[in-house]
């Protein structure tokens, strides 16, 4: 183990470098910084937004095609292997390792932003109102997930059909015709790192946010910078204890846990809340958003202003693909044994229905509270301070402190299995797609990512390396396109076994493994939302 942690060194060593010198230019320069990464940032979605639209929509046509397709019945693995995981596990597990958090913070802002700022027509009306929750169906569904689905797909298929190591170089290394293989992959696995890192941080910085709004709202504890580094001291301490000493069976019990916390949370609002309006939300934004499919996915407005656009459909697109390389490496590595067609059902279209279901719920009822009863109160309070927002929301149902308690404690079991998540998986791109990475080096990625979001928060401003995070998705869009023809072009040559039938869902199926954790999820925030007055 020491002969193979010391022959890829030079990823670890490098990319921590590279981290390191963006973290202190942030932290001494961090205006010259903000002020390049929202100059290069406007660049790329003035520029290249066209670019980001067609490269999504293009990966959802593929993703279906493979799954209608013969080369569906192709399994992640060997054609006698079998899924590791039940399909409800599985799928809990891919639930909370794609968005859970994200939904939990966005399930009510997002559809309150679109409704008071839609991206045409009039805003605070009933057609506005329609508007907004077809447009967070699609920041929030289909098009996320076949990112996440398309980088977890090719990386099975080379990892376990192909037997190479669990890289995202692993699916592209054939396309390349240089003469320093090992480069290109420390190249290609070093810039994933560090879009990871950057997309981790902002995330972890707007998770504790979220938390301290939420400690201070129902207990009083001022939500302090003294009060944030102790939310970040307990939560490091906790998911870097359980990634070094690889308390599997915990972790997996706490993940379910955060899936029965969030039905509990869903069900509450569901049943206390308009529940006839919900279920109508529910269906009419479903219709809106398949017959207006097309025309959303490729938006761009060539004799119009796209800063709307920019702002939401593009930033998402750009920040869902940042996340990319970790989700995806994470979903490759519970899916062995699955084939093509129930790994892209299972990724693709089961979370979807359920995101949809989730910003239904919250997002029809908070549209039902501001349009129909007129609680101004609560818009004002999403634009003041998104990460009260939730908290302010329950202040309108029975049970507010209960279920405001509720809210953090999920919370805070999503941070807790997202970091230890995140601190495998940056530990095993670390180490040459090591499936069981070293204490030592998942221990320097678990304190070390807690010292940047400490850092970020110290600045004051983290939308600095947020931006940097949809900076480095540009070449990740890149990737992700070779990606595709790389797996395209290896199916080809494919010897089509008979149809098999992945069941999803199923609560009979093989015996369930272990998972080394879950939850890896951005946290968003459009670029026009001032993040620093959370505080």
């Amino acid at each position: 183990m020491q002969d193979h942690i010391k022959k890829d060194n030079v990823i670890f060593k490098v990319s921590i470098s590279i981290i390191t010198v963006f973290i202190v230019f942030a932290f001494f320069f961090n205006k010259a910084l903000g002020n390049f990464a929202s100059s290069a940032l406007g660049v790329a979605v003035d520029y290249f937004g066209w670019f980001y639209l067609t490269s999504a929509f293009l990966v959802i046509v593929l993703l279906a095609w493979l799954c209608i397709s013969p080369y569906g019945n192709i399994r992640l693995g060997k054609d006698t292997d079998r899924p590791t995981y039940k399909n409800m596990t599985w799928f809990a597990m891919l639930f909370t390792a794609g968005m859970a958090i994200g939904l939990v913070f966005f399930g009510l802002a997002e559809p309150i932003y679109h409704y008071v700022n839609p991206p045409y027509g009039e805003g605070n009306t009933a057609e506005s109102a329609t508007v907004a929750m077809k447009y967070s169906f699609l920041h929030w569904s289909l098009h996320p997930w076949a990112m996440y689905a398309i980088f977890g797909l090719a990386l099975a298929y080379f990892q376990y059909r192909k037997n190479r190591p669990a890289l995202i170089s692993s699916t592209v290394i054939d396309l390349y015709k240089g003469k320093n293989e090992k480069a290109f992959k420390y190249t290609v696995e070093i810039f994933c790192i560090v879009a990871t890192v950057f997309g981790v941080a902002a995330s972890y910085g707007v998770g504790t946010l979220q938390m301290g709004a939420g400690l201070e709202h129902v207990f009083n504890i001022p939500n302090t910078m003294t009060t944030q580094f102790i939310i970040i001291g307990v939560i490091s301490l906790i998911y870097i204890t359980a990634a070094v000493s690889g308390i599997e069976k915990g972790i997996k019990f706490v993940s379910n846990l955060n899936i029965a916390l969030a039905a509990f949370l869903l069900l509450f609002v569901f049943f206390l809340g308009p529940t006839l309006q919900i279920i109508q939300v529910f269906v009419s934004s479903l219709g809106a958003y398949m017959s207006n499919f097309v025309s959303m996915s490729l938006g761009i407005q060539p004799f119009k202003d796209n800063k709307w656009l920019g702002e939401y459909t593009v930033f998402y697109l750009a920040w869902w693909v940042s996340w990319a390389p970790a989700v995806g490496i994470f979903v490759a590595r519970i899916s062995r044994g699955r084939t093509i067609r129930g790994f892209i059902a299972g990724v693709l279209l089961a979370p979807s229905l359920l995101g949809m279901l989730w910003f239904s719920v919250f997002g029809g009822t908070g549209l039902h509270f501001l349009h129909d009863l007129g609680y101004q109160a609560l818009a004002d309070q999403v634009f003041a301070n998104n990460a009260l927002s939730m908290f302010a929301f329950l202040e309108y149902l029975p049970l507010t402190t209960f279920m405001s308690i509720v809210t953090i404690l999920l919370i805070a079991l999503f941070f807790i299995t997202n970091a230890e998540a995140v601190t495998f998986v940056l530990a095993m791109i670390s180490q040459n797609g090591e499936l069981h990475p070293s204490r030592k080096v998942k221990a320097t990625w678990g304190i070390y990512m807690a010292v940047v979001t400490g850092l970020l928060l110290l600045t004051g401003d983290l939308s600095t390396i947020q931006t940097l995070a949809i900076i480095t998705s540009f070449p990740l869009t890149i990737l992700m396109l070779f990606m595709c023809y790389a797996l395209i072009k290896e199916l080809s040559k494919e010897e089509i076994p008979s149809r098999t039938i992945d069941k999803l869902p199923s609560l009979v199926e093989q015996k369930e493994g272990t998972t080394l954790g879950v939850s890896m999820e951005p946290q968003q925030i459009p670029i026009t939302q001032n993040i620093t007055s959370d505080k």
